[in-house]
């Protein structure tokens, strides 16, 4: 297998990303223009077919998501530590709606699960001192994600409740979702 370009592997790690929320009923956009956030989540009210009580169409919700992508060649059992930069500028940069960060590693033979964390928490965390090494002469910080039984730990922060953590985006009962479960829809792309 031939290692990927940053950037290819980069992207492949965003597409990953969106389609999950594609499959769990968000709808999901990639941004032209990088302003600390590589995708836009979007619970597309209308598609889901919510109403308010007086059938007025409530406002969408969105999420902006950094995705952070890194590559291991062998896995050796369940243990491995996985490597990620973040800029400080946008770690303390405070928004509303926040960012969530994906951080994700490709293996040779797949993807592992994804660390899900709020902008917020990594940055109270990095403030405490309990999370990435400070490179200042770069402005980054760089984090070390140690995976071992089933653990996951950023220097001394436990990062194991966010392996996989979608709780913010549950799979949502859409319209197409019902019909592909109930008739068997094939879909032809």
């Amino acid at each position: 297998m031939s290692v990927p370009t940053a950037l290819s592997l980069g992207r492949s790690g965003e597409l990953h990303v969106m389609s999950e929320f594609l499959f769990r009923g968000y709808n999901v956009a990639t941004t032209q223009i990088d302003v600390g956030h590589d995708l836009i989540a979007i619970q597309d009210i209308v598609r889901v077919g919510l109403r308010g009580e007086d059938g007025s169409i409530p406002y969408e919700r969105l999420w902006p998501i950094q995705v952070k992508t890194t590559s291991k060649q062998k896995r050796k059992g369940s243990d491995y530590v996985a490597r990620y930069g973040l800029q400080l500028d946008l770690l303390y940069m405070d928004r509303s709606p926040d960012v969530t960060y994906f951080f994700l590693t490709r293996f040779s033979d797949g993807w592992g699960e994804p660390i899900i964390i709020p902008r917020s928490l990594l940055c109270e965390s990095h403030k405490q001192g309990s999370l990435g090494n400070q490179d200042t002469t770069r402005k980054k910080i760089e984090l070390r994600f140690r995976h071992r039984a089933g653990r996951v730990r950023c220097f001394e922060q436990d990062l194991t409740p966010y392996i996989n953590d979608w709780g913010v985006w549950p799979e949502l009962e859409t319209e197409d979702k019902r019909l592909r479960w109930s008739k068997e829809v094939s879909v032809e792309t």
